[in-house]
């Protein structure tokens, strides 16, 4: 039975508390060392192609319409996506540390009287998440974030910018809070799809729903799919109550492990991987 987002998500073992603080002091000198040192080895990213713009061009019947996105986020019809916290080091083989986000690294609710759905409110869901997204940075791994937010019923420009601008800002107030390098992307549409794969993670009548994790090993330079020690977490995994099987078939699509979030932040996490 998946457990209720309250305060039973903060418990953390004696000794995942240890080995997290023991990997914290691990990743403030890594982040140290990669504002100082230039690697000639690391390959640099190349900025997001041109496809990606702000504002974005969504495209309804015959019609195009120009939605402006919070910065840095830019989109096309696929998704919005962004680099967060700072460049991303990506030497080849970088395992991908993939999670989707609400109900996974932060609760989703209304906050100052707007609904859940337009809100910028975003927390951190497990008391160990925090520290463990930078231990794993510090670890070699690519923090990556793969998220749904459709806005297919929508064909003017002011409701999309309304839902979309608040899940991006709700993604970035996150990331800077974790304060390591973070790419973001956001499927926008259960009709997109791109290899046989769909882009939103809910569709079911398609080969797969990995399309969001194969753009971001392309956006990160990656030769091969699914480097050995990659991952994905997420909440929606077929349980008793919860919403959807999404983020395990997901897993499943790119052929990489999936841990629930409980699996993953309660406990030892250091331990899965």
């Amino acid at each position: 039975m998946k457990q209720p987002a309250n305060d039973v998500k903060q418990r953390l073992s004696v000794s995942g508390v240890q080995r997290l603080a023991e990997h914290q002091h691990t990743t403030d000198a890594a982040r140290v060392d990669a504002e100082t040192t230039t690697n000639e080895n690391t390959p640099c990213l190349n900025p997001l192609p041109a496809q990606y713009t702000n504002p974005a061009t969504f495209t309804r019947g015959t019609t195009r319409v120009q939605v402006r996105l919070p910065a840095p986020f830019v989109g096309n019809d696929e998704v919005v996506l962004a680099r967060l916290g700072g460049s991303l080091q990506v030497p080849p083989g970088t395992p991908i540390a993939g999670f989707d986000f609400d109900g996974t690294l932060s609760n989703r609710r209304a906050s100052n009287g707007v609904n859940k759905w337009r809100s910028t409110y975003w927390d951190h869901l497990f008391a160990s998440s925090r520290n463990m997204v930078r231990a794993l940075a510090a670890k070699g791994f690519a923090i990556v974030v793969l998220t749904n937010e459709s806005v297919d019923r929508y064909k003017n420009s002011k409701p999309m910018e309304e839902q979309l601008g608040p899940k991006c800002q709700r993604v970035a107030g996150w990331a800077a809070d974790v304060g390591i390098p973070v790419l973001a992307v956001v499927a926008i549409s259960k009709l997109a799809v791109s290899g046989g794969h769909s882009f939103h993670k809910g569709p079911k009548g398609v080969a797969g729903n990995a399309a969001m994790w194969h753009t971001a090993e392309a956006l990160l330079g990656m030769q091969s799919r699914a480097n050995p020690g990659s991952f994905f977490v997420g909440d929606a995994a077929g349980r008793d109550g919860d919403h959807g099987d999404d983020d395990r078939r997901l897993a499943a699509s790119a052929g990489v492990p999936f841990y629930t979030e409980d699996e993953f932040f309660l406990g030892d996490p250091l331990s899965l991987i």
